[in-house]
C-alpha cells in the first residue's frame, strides 16, 4: 500500500534536499579550496549587507554601505591578492588568514557601534543662517586670500614653482615635518562647499564656479590625490542632498572610473616622470607600474594589520598609545616641539620596513594595524567599537537639513573613512579639511550666522 505524497510534503522534501546539497557543496569547497571559499562567502555577505543598508538609507552614500564597500576592495580583494598573487611585505600565509579573519571581526564591531550611534535621538543642531549673497562672497574672497597666500608662501619657501613641483615627486621625504605649511590650501574649497550646502544656487555664479575649480587645482599642490577625492566626494554628498532623487550605481561607476584614470595619470607624472625627467621608464614598465599603483597603492588595507599581528608582541612590545599621541601633536612644527613622538607610519616602517624608511618612503599601518600596534587585539576591539559609536553620533545628522553644521561635518568625515582605514591616524590629509572647516565655523559664529535649533 503506497501513500501519495502531498504537494506541501513534496516541496518540503525538495527544499531539504536542496539545502543538503548546498551544505555539502559548501563543505567540499571549504575543505579543498578554503581561501577561495572564505573570499567568495565574505564577498557575497558584504555585497548583501551593502545593498541592504542602501535600501534602508535610500542611498549608496551612507556610512554602513560605504564601510562594506571599503571592506570589499581593501580587505576581501586584498586578502586574495596577498595570498595568491603578490606579498611584498613577506607576511606568512597563516597570518594573512588570521589578519583577514580579525578584520572581519573588527569591521563587524565597527558597524555595530555605528548603528548604535545612529539610533541615538537627535535633540539639537546648529543651522547656518545666511541669506545675504554679498556676505557670502566676502567670506569666499577672504578664504581665497588665505589659500592663494599659502601658495605664494610655499613657492617662496621652496625656491620657486619649478623647484617646488619637483619636490612633489617624493613629498614624504621632502616635506617631512612641514605639514603645517599646507594647512591653508583648502580654505577656498571648504568655504565654497559650506555655502553650497546652505544654498545650491551659489554655484550658479560663474565666478564661484571658477573659484571652485581653482581651489581644487590648489589642493593638487599638497601632492595628495586623496585630498582631491575627499573634496569631490563631499561635493557629491551635498549635491545629492539637494537632489530630488538619489544617485544610481551607474553614476558611481562612471565617476569612479574617471577618478581612477586621474589617479593613474597623477601617479605617472609625479612619481615616474618628475623623478626621472623622461617617459622612457614608464613606457618600458607601465603594466607593472599600473598594477602596483592600483593594487598596492589603492587596496593595501590588510597588509599593515597582517605585519603587525605577525610581529607583535612576539618581536616588539605594544606601544601603549604613543602613535595616537603623535597624531595629535603632528600639526606642531618640530622647531617648536623638537622631541615630539613619531607618527604611526614612521614607527611602522622603522620597525617592519626599514629599507624604505631610510629612503624616506614606506607603507601605512592602516587604522586596524595602528590600533593593534598600540593596544593589542582586545584593546583594538574596544577602541573600534567606541570609534563606531562616535561615527554613528556624527552620521545621524546626515538625514537632517542640508545647512546643518553636523551634516556638513558628516559630509567631510564619510569619505575620510577610506583614508583613515587605509592609513591610520598619522595622516594630515583630513586635518587639511577639518582645520579650515572649523575656522570658517568660528568666523560664522562670531558674525551671528549660526543659530541653535532644538529638534
Amino acid at each position: 500500500m503506497f501513500q501519495i505524497t502531498t504537494n506541501k510534503t513534496y516541496n518540503n522534501l525538495i527544499h531539504k534536499l536542496l539545502l543538503f546539497k548546498l551544505v555539502f557543496i559548501v563543505s567540499v569547497l571549504i575543505a579543498f579550496y578554503p581561501i577561495e571559499s572564505l573570499t567568495i562567502v565574505s564577498l557575497l555577505i558584504s555585497l548583501f549587507l551593502l545593498y541592504f543598508f542602501k535600501r534602508k538609507f535610500h542611498t549608496f552614500i551612507n556610512p554602513v554601505s560605504f564601510l562594506f564597500f571599503i571592506f570589499i576592495i581593501g580587505y576581501i580583494i586584498r586578502f586574495y591578492y596577498l595570498y595568491h598573487v603578490e606579498n611584498k611585505m613577506g607576511i606568512s600565509n597563516d597570518f594573512i588568514v588570521y589578519s583577514f579573519i580579525f578584520s572581519i571581526i573588527l569591521i563587524s564591531v565597527l558597524v555595530i557601534g555605528l548603528i548604535i550611534g545612529l539610533n541615538v535621538r537627535i535633540t539639537k543642531d546648529y543651522i547656518l543662517n545666511i541669506k545675504d549673497n554679498k556676505f557670502v562672497f566676502r567670506i569666499i574672497w577672504f578664504n581665497a586670500f588665505i589659500s592663494i597666500g599659502n601658495v605664494i608662501f610655499l613657492l617662496l619657501y621652496f625656491g620657486g614653482p619649478q623647484n617646488f613641483i619637483k619636490l612633489l615627486s617624493n613629498r614624504t621625504e621632502n616635506f617631512l615635518g612641514l605639514s603645517w605649511a599646507f594647512f591653508g590650501l583648502c580654505f577656498l574649497s571648504i568655504s565654497i562647499l559650506i555655502f553650497y550646502a546652505n544654498d545650491m544656487n551659489i554655484l550658479k555664479y560663474t565666478k564661484v564656479k571658477i573659484l571652485f575649480l581653482i581651489s581644487i587645482g590648489l589642493c593638487l599642490l599638497t601632492g595628495s590625490r586623496m585630498l582631491i577625492f575627499l573634496i569631490l566626494f563631499s561635493y557629491i554628498m551635498i549635491k545629492e542632498k539637494h537632489r530630488k532623487s538619489n544617485y544610481s550605481i551607474k553614476f558611481f561607476l562612471k565617476y569612479g572610473i574617471l577618478f581612477l584614470i586621474f589617479y593613474i595619470c597623477y601617479f605617472a607624472y609625479f612619481r615616474v616622470y618628475l623623478p626621472t625627467g623622461s617617459w622612457n621608464y614608464f613606457a618600458a614598465n607601465y603594466k607593472t607600474l599600473l598594477i602596483n599603483t592600483i593594487m598596492n597603492g589603492g587596496t593595501s588595507f590588510l597588509d599593515g594589520l597582517g605585519v603587525v599581528m605577525e610581529n607583535m608582541p612576539s618581536n616588539h612590545h605594544f606601544l601603549g598609545g604613543k602613535t595616537l599621541f603623535a597624531s595629535i601633536t603632528m600639526v606642531i612644527p618640530r622647531s617648536i616641539f623638537p622631541n615630539k613622538p613619531e607618527l604611526g607610519s614612521a614607527v611602522y616602517n622603522y620597525l617592519f620596513n626599514h629599507d624604505q624608511y631610510l629612503r624616506g618612503t614606506g607603507q601605512n599601518p592602516s587604522l586596524f594595524g595602528e590600533l593593534y600596534m598600540n593596544f593589542g587585539p582586545f584593546g583594538t576591539i574596544i577602541l573600534i567599537f567606541m570609534i563606531g559609536i562616535f561615527l554613528g553620533l556624527v552620521f545621524r545628522y546626515q538625514r537632517t537639513t542640508n545647512n546643518s553644521i553636523f551634516f556638513l561635518l558628516s559630509v567631510f568625515l564619510l569619505p575620510s573613512l577610506f583614508l583613515y582605514l587605509k592609513s591610520g591616524f598619522g595622516t594630515a590629509t583630513f586635518l587639511r579639511l577639518l582645520f579650515p572647516f572649523f575656522v570658517n565655523l568660528i568666523l560664522l559664529y562670531l558674525l551671528n550666522k549660526l543659530k541653535r535649533e532644538v529638534l
